[in-house]
């Protein structure tokens, strides 16, 4: 009996050490808040700085609170009206590995005339090995292009814009970019009137948040609940006393 209770004791104590290690010390939780969840991204509404100016007051607070608005001023976007293209990619070179590999032959086939072991084999491999080594005195092909493009901005003003790249591909003429990034944004923005943006991005249902802040505890919540309170200097109201006993 008591060897059993012994037990019984040794693993209450075993049990209690093992909750006091899976505690997590006050400390480390103030360290390691919890996570908050992340909050949802409006959608872009890029709209230009013409059509901008030509929409109501209630329009442009309904689009920012519903969208991340970029307004884009005149002369940072356009539509491509032409473009010309050069190659200006340069060519490797070979002449480092064809001069290594002839040393290393001709090094080789002097040492077997000299009395030195010679086989075809071992020129072979002299040759590949002086290439190899020559090689790395060569440059690689690169591939460059340049693009120059005509925009017309949104101010109706021609704009050359020059774009160097690696592939030989290239934006079409008629496409809506940034300029002079030359990124493409959507077509209708190069085109946009006050009516397009009110169709695209004000006649989407939407219900605006809340604004109403929660109530404190213990706060009125109606006219009613509140009571108004004396102030502390106020003079004190007359006392209600019973009438006086007349003097027989």
């Amino acid at each position: 009996m008591a060897a059993a209770l012994g037990v019984a004791i040794l693993l209450v104590g075993c049990a209690n050490r093992a909750a006091q290690n899976r505690a997590i010390p006050e400390p480390l939780r103030a360290a390691f808040p919890p996570a908050v969840a992340p909050v949802e991204r409006r959608p872009d509404a890029v709209i230009i700085s013409s059509v901008w100016d030509g929409l109501a007051q209630a329009e442009r607070d309904r689009l920012r609170l519903q969208y991340e608005a970029q307004v884009l001023r005149a002369d940072a976007y356009g539509a491509i009206v032409d473009v010309q293209g050069v190659d200006r990619s340069t060519p490797g070179t070979t002449a480092g590995a064809h001069l290594g590999g002839a040393i290393a032959g001709a090094a080789y086939l002097d040492r077997g005339l000299r009395g030195g072991n010679y086989s075809v084999g071992g020129a072979l491999a002299a040759t590949l090995l002086g290439a190899a080594i020559g090689s790395a005195a060569d440059r690689r092909p690169q591939s460059r292009f340049q693009f120059r493009y005509t925009v017309r901005q949104g101010d109706g003003e021609m704009r050359y814009v020059d774009e160097y790249t690696a592939t030989p591909f290239r934006h079409s003429p008629g496409l809506c970019v940034r300029v002079p990034e030359l990124t493409q944004v959507g077509q209708h923005v190069c085109s946009q009137t006050p009516e397009s943006v009110r169709q695209r991005y004000l006649a989407v249902e939407w219900t605006p948040p809340a604004a109403a802040a929660p109530a404190v505890d213990g706060a009125a919540t109606s006219a009613a609940d509140a009571v108004p309170l004396a102030p502390a200097n106020a003079a004190p109201g007359p006392v209600n006393s019973p009438p006086a006993k007349p003097v027989l």
